[in-house]
């Protein structure tokens, strides 16, 4: 399938997948004698697996790293577990901050009230 076809099955913009391929997280498609971009099924499918791992909270340099690793270590999955056991504990720092601050404003408008809610 060409770009704008890949594109819209992956739910994401032609220059979004142009961008991921120079940045190494699809590799290199196979090109038509015209010069256009073919992409099969296992473009789509790592495709699916970068926006997943986005939605994930992964940034683009993480997901790149583990693009980057040998075959055999990826369906190992120990670097992807080890992964998502730092963004856990990035994601619990950072919940408990933001409670914090929610604690530090009710506290505020608790002091500050002027009679109205």
């Amino acid at each position: 399938m060409q770009i704008g076809e890949f594109a819209k099955r992956a739910g994401v913009s032609a220059s979004t997948v142009r961008f991921y391929e120079e940045r190494g997280l699809l590799l290199p498609p196979s090109r038509l004698k015209s010069g256009y971009r073919e992409f099969g099924p296992a473009d789509l499918e790592r495709l699916i697996q970068v926006r997943r791992a986005q939605a994930l909270g992964f940034s683009l340099g993480q997901i790149a790293l583990f693009f980057s690793l040998p075959e055999s270590k990826r369906r190992d999955k120990t670097a992807v577990v080890d992964a998502a056991k730092v963004k856990l504990k990035e994601l619990d720092l950072h919940l408990a901050e933001v409670k914090a601050q929610r604690r530090e404003i009710v506290a505020f408008l608790a002091k500050h009230r002027m009679g109205k809610d």
